[in-house]
């Protein structure tokens, strides 16, 4: 699902940042500080 999903954005050469279960808390708030600094 979001493993498809990932690979179809990969292949498109799309930037995506990537946030799930199995995302560690300090990578999580990596990700979120970096998709909040991308939306300004």
């Amino acid at each position: 699902t979001l493993d498809l999903f990932a690979q179809l954005c990969h292949e498109r050469r799309y930037h995506f940042l990537r946030l799930d279960g199995s995302t560690s808390i300090s990578k999580r708030q990596k990700l979120v500080n970096r998709f909040n600094d991308i939306s300004k």
